[in-house]
């Protein structure tokens, strides 16, 4: 009897806790929601008539309103990105500091742009107060931008240095727990440069450069490790009417190294194949295409795109990850065994697709699709995409369904 009493008494200080636990959570849920709700009202009274909130419409975070402690005085600060109607949209920074439960406006500066290609608050060193990082530009095709970065000190915005630039990439290069400053600039059909800064004393110095292919129009930019585990910067760009060409740059022994050039194969591609890390384990593949023997003397627009993914180190040594067709039309891929990625024909028809072995037209995979409402019965499905449903027979492939893949970021 003790024993059972003793039990109900526990049982009911366990639910007293977690009721109270509970009352806890959700008040400290309201308390955030209502400290939320307490900036927004207090930013709508502060901005200038008519002024509206801005978003960069580049990399970093993706927010009008930021709640962070840049002077690391122990509270954080509200910083606001707006344009003034009054200005021609001009881009304005205004930075609010919480005062006994009441925010109060102590800067207030415009921009020398009306397009943010960046905005993010990045501590270059571990450990010390973060910077504003900054991308301007004048319009959303504007390839010359400026790059600046600020410090707050005592209520006061410093300027601490700026760059003109293309693209650029901030990253722990070395490896040595600080942020460095990977820039590309110049001129197209003249010279572009990658530069190497390192962060000394607060500020970034140049540690090293090399020349870029001086035609290339940068079009995609990813940071990421060499099979080797090097951080490098992977720059796919345009040369000429359809190429594609990737060039890799790193750090290595103190200097600026590159790989790809326009007449290596492995760099340079008749279509659009992006870098990208393809098994999310860091590292990124490059992609080469592959020129089926059945298409050896077709046209280039008969051609099917059979791209090769391979991780590469410093050397440039390769090592194949996987071999794909890609359909960009159909938003889809198929995994290809790499020992018939030559012997591979595709035939395609409006809706259906079917991947042959040329030598033996021994059929590997075969898939459809069509409107949900339009699918067969008894079919199995492999992907649905909005109101399309990729599906295939139930007859068994050389390629399983494991191998088709929708290009989701075609869908984003």
């Amino acid at each position: 009897m003790k024993n059972t009493k003793k039990s109900i008494v526990c049982f009911i200080m366990i639910l007293l806790i977690c009721v109270v636990a509970g009352c806890e959570n959700e008040s400290t849920s309201k308390s955030a929601v209502n400290a939320t709700e307490n900036l927004q009202k207090a930013v709508q009274k502060i901005l200038p008539p008519h002024a509206q909130l801005y978003v960069s419409d580049g990399i970093g975070k993706k927010q009008s309103i930021y709640q962070t402690d840049i002077d690391q005085d122990g509270e954080k600060e509200a910083v606001v990105l707006y344009q003034n109607p009054t200005d021609n949209k001009q881009i304005h920074m205004m930075i609010l500091k919480n005062k006994a439960n009441h925010w109060t406006k102590i800067i207030d500066t415009s921009l020398n742009a009306y397009v943010l290609d960046y905005f993010d608050f990045i501590a270059f060193h571990k450990g010390e107060k973060e910077s504003i990082v900054i991308g301007e530009a004048q319009t959303k095709e504007d390839a010359n931008k400026h790059l600046e970065i600020y410090n707050m000190e005592k209520n006061n915005l410093q300027l601490i240095q700026a760059f003109d630039y293309h693209q650029f990439q901030i990253d722990d290069f070395l490896k040595n727990s600080d942020k460095e400053l990977m820039l590309f600039d110049g001129t197209i059909g003249q010279e572009q440069t990658a530069k190497f800064y390192a962060n000394q004393k607060g500020s970034f110095v140049l540690q090293s450069q090399v020349n870029l292919e001086a035609y290339a129009e940068h079009e995609h930019v990813i940071t990421g490790n060499l099979s080797d585990d090097t951080k490098a910067v992977f720059v796919d760009s345009g040369v000429g009417a359809h190429s594609l060409l990737t060039e890799v740059v790193f750090m290595s022994n103190g200097k600026l190294k590159l790989l790809g050039n326009t007449s290596d194969s492995n760099y340079l591609k008749d279509i659009a194949l992006y870098s990208k890390d393809i098994n999310q384990d860091g590292v990124i593949e490059i992609a080469k295409t592959i020129l089926p023997t059945a298409y050896a003397d077709a046209a280039t627009a008969e051609i099917p795109t059979i791209a090769e993914y391979a991780d590469i180190d410093q050397n440039g040594n390769r090592v194949v990850n996987k071999t794909v067709y890609v359909d960009e039309g159909e938003n889809f891929e198929i995994e290809i065994p790499t020992e018939q990625e030559k012997d591979i024909k595709i035939t395609k028809e409006t809706t259906s697709l079917t991947v042959q072995n040329q030598a033996t037209n021994q059929v590997l995979y075969k898939v459809q699709w069509a409107k949900q409402k339009e699918v067969p019965q008894n079919v199995i499905v492999l992907k649905k995409a909005g109101d399309i449903v990729y599906y295939r027979d139930k007859e068994t492939y050389v390629i399983a369904d494991e191998a088709f893949h929708l290009l989701e970021e075609n869908f984003n």
